[in-house]
């Protein structure tokens, strides 16, 4: 997560690549709520 943090910058804010970043945090994100639900 460290390296997320460090690409959080106003230049590169709004890039596809930070944005697939996002997106695939939010997916991870959305996979461990599954698991921790089923567990």
């Amino acid at each position: 997560h460290i390296m997320l943090l460090k690409l959080k910058k106003p230049i590169i804010k709004d890039t596809k690549v930070n944005l697939d970043l996002k997106f695939n945090n939010h997916k991870i994100i959305e996979l461990k709520n599954i698991d921790s639900k089923e567990f």
